[in-house]
């Protein structure tokens, strides 16, 4: 069961990742992220309340670990790669002012 912390929270996909890699079902509250819902939807059970997981006991499983990284896997590393990539390049701005500022 994936409990988010913060109401319109991102999709824990990280956690949610590894509980499918494992062969876990994995039940969510919907993510503030509608394409990162819309993304997972054929993976995880995602529903309005916790409350109604019981429903999903019934329910064929979802898609595989397998299937989620042939499906978008590549493009997700890809896009953490390069928001890393960003975030180092701003940090790197960031430092360069500071030290330009303190001379």
């Amino acid at each position: 069961m994936n409990v988010p912390f913060y109401k319109d929270n991102a999709l824990e996909t990280h956690r949610i990742n590894r509980a499918i890699s494992l062969g876990c079902q994995v039940v969510s509250l919907p993510s503030g992220d509608r394409e990162m819902n819309s993304k997972y939807e054929p993976y995880i059970h995602i529903v309005p309340k916790l409350t109604d997981f019981s429903l999903l006991l019934e329910v064929e499983p979802k898609g595989t670990y397998i299937q989620l990284m042939e499906d978008f896997g590549i493009y997700q590393i890809q896009s953490n790669v390069n928001g890393i990539r960003n975030a180092e390049k701003k940090l790197n701005e960031k430092n360069a002012l500071t030290r330009i500022n303190k001379k």
